[in-house]
């Protein structure tokens, strides 16, 4: 899943966002789900 953490356009990605999106793609099918940080946006010191 592309801009996980954040999007050069929109800002951050809310979490219960990317939540949702990933049970839906796993109810449609899909068997892995896998989070990029395409922007880095990405920080691990923050929650």
């Amino acid at each position: 899943m592309s801009t996980a953490f954040g999007c050069t356009l929109e800002g951050k990605v809310s979490e219960k966002v990317v939540v949702s999106l990933g049970a839906q793609m796993m109810e449609l099918g899909c068997d892995e789900v896998g989070l990029s940080d395409t922007t880095g946006y990405a920080n691990p010191k923050t929650n």
